[in-house]
């Protein structure tokens, strides 16, 4: 699961200046899958330069229904949403 969550804050750090609903929709499945998993992730991501942004909730309003839509995702769901391959809502 670690490398899961991991590649998707990843993808989402990338995301983030590109598509930042789809960076906020990832990084909130991220968060979910480590919080469940207590991996602890979050904390060593965060000292790796420009994933702090994907490691703790919007600070934006606008932001944050993509997060709480990310953090709904299962792993499956998640890995599919940044495959681009997840169908359209």
């Amino acid at each position: 699961m670690t490398g899961i969550i991991t590649l998707l804050m990843t993808i989402a750090a990338l995301d983030f200046d590109l598509d930042r609903e789809h960076a906020y929709r990832l990084a909130g499945a991220a968060t979910a899958l480590e919080s469940a998993s207590g991996s602890g992730l979050s904390r060593l991501v965060a000292e790796i330069p420009g994933f702090s942004l994907v490691v703790s909730s919007p600070t934006d309003p606008t932001d944050l229904p993509a997060w709480v839509a990310g953090m709904s995702l299962s792993a499956d769901e998640a890995v599919a949403e940044a495959l681009g391959t997840r169908p359209p809502s």
